[in-house]
């Protein structure tokens, strides 16, 4: 797994999808046109991760509100053929507008690449949707509980 450095947030207009033209986007997605991508984390999607879709990268999206607030969501990479995204533009789902405080077309954000080491981490603690944010952290409870269980058990073996 490479690790990314943090970069320095890149200022981009959000569009909204329009679903007459096929542009749809799950509420945990933000649609990326190619160029940006590869301006964001430095290389194609498809030359590191092959192409696997659960291999895509997590964009922090981040939105000024006010002196000294600001508001961030962390989404997964969406592309192909999305009508609407550009080298500056980013479509965003209504869901993740709404936890940005976004209201019209043509807001900017900044989009920041985090260390990929537990960006996605992150991004599943903090999921857009209910359902898929508990599972992981239920499974992160339990996979902690079990490791407990076997340093106890270790611990019992060795003394």
């Amino acid at each position: 797994m490479r690790l990314l450095k943090a970069r320095k947030g890149t200022e981009v207009k959000v569009k909204f999808p329009q679903k007459e033209t096929g542009s749809v986007i799950q509420s945990d997605q933000i649609g990326l046109h190619s160029s940006l991508y590869q301006r964001l984390f430095g290389k194609s999607f498809g030359e590191d991760h092959g192409g696997k879709p659960w291999k895509r990268g997590v964009v922090t999206v981040l939105r000024q509100q006010g002196e000294g607030r600001s508001q961030k969501v962390r989404l997964l990479f969406r592309g192909g053929a999305l009508e609407g995204a550009g080298s500056d533009t980013c479509l965003i789902a209504p869901t993740a507008r709404q936890m940005l405080g976004i209201r019209a077309e043509g807001e900017e954000v900044a989009l920041i690449i985090e260390p990929q080491w537990y960006a996605r981490a992150w991004f599943y603690w903090n999921h857009p949707d209910h359902h898929a944010r508990v599972a992981f952290k239920l499974g992160s409870l339990a996979f902690a509980i079990a490791v407990g269980q076997v340093g106890a058990s270790m611990f019992r073996l060795l003394w």
